[in-house]
């Protein structure tokens, strides 16, 4: 429910939005309905490759919008996650006049709202989020706004949830935002035939209380790889989940990886 550059209660927009395929789609081929451009930048809009979504770059508008996006990346359950997904206007009209609320409006007319981030899980099912920092629901307003939303998704049979800085946990979205880069192969070039090599090399050391950086400097000159290939190629390998991480302490390479069981 951002808002937006772009006029979305103007019918002949709507139109050519959904011509457009905004909001439709599934993983690398989903297009967001609000894209960066849209709206208007407070220096926290955010671009970059999802891990669920494939190749497809992901946008998100505010810092606590990436934060949960990191978060739903390293759940092994997530199957997709489509960002800035939009209702059905006809829809949340009807819902906003049952509850006696206005509807949100654009120049008195109504305009598209959406949910910041719907899931699907690798059971099919779905869940639908709206991110707002805590602060901001003391607004009746906003509060209104959020009620006609989570009928929406009650009509449906979705599950939809209230995300705020009180869900998150700082230190796994700290951890995955370090590595989160280096999930696609193409990011380890000249190296990316030298994954498993060094998955083998350093399983059995990572038990042996060394610091990471250590191990690194010792991978990167047994391997004979260029110095500091090892520091990506692991970040690819916990992406991954290749070793059982404990993310719930800072990743840290002046000490040893935690691990929860190995």
């Amino acid at each position: 429910m951002s808002k937006s550059r772009v006029d979305q209660s103007n019918p002949n927009t709507v139109r050519r939005l959904l011509k457009e395929g905004r909001g439709q789609g599934h993983q690398e081929d989903y297009r967001p309905w609000h894209q960066p451009r849209d709206v208007p930048s407070l220096g926290n809009s955010s671009r970059g490759r999802g891990w669920r979504s494939k190749n497809r770059v992901v946008s998100t508008l505010s810092w606590l919008e990436l934060a949960w996006v990191y978060t739903l990346e390293w759940n092994p359950h997530v199957a997709d996650i489509r960002e800035q997904y939009n209702l059905e206007l006809d829809e949340t009209q009807q819902i906003a006049a049952g509850l006696g609320f206005r509807h949100p409006l654009v120049k008195g007319r109504p305009k598209v709202m959406s949910s910041d981030v719907v899931v699907t899980w690798a059971d099919g099912k779905q869940t639908a989020y709206q991110v707002k920092p805590f602060a901001v629901l003391k607004n009746p307003r906003t509060v209104e706004k959020l009620q006609i939303e989570a009928a929406y998704w009650k009509v449906r049979g979705v599950p939809w949830k209230l995300v705020t800085e009180r869900e998150l946990d700082p230190v796994l979205v700290r951890n995955v935002r370090r590595i989160h880069p280096f999930f696609h192969v193409d990011t380890l070039h000249p190296h990316a035939n030298a994954v498993e090599a060094v998955y083998d090399y350093l399983t059995p050391r990572l038990t042996t209380g060394v610091p990471l950086l250590a191990l690194f400097i010792e991978s990167d000159q047994a391997l004979k790889l260029k110095a500091g290939a090892t520091l990506k190629l692991v970040y690819h390998l916990l992406t991954h989940r290749r070793w059982p991480v404990d993310f719930s302490v800072p990743l840290n390479v002046d000490q040893p990886l935690r691990l929860l069981t190995l």
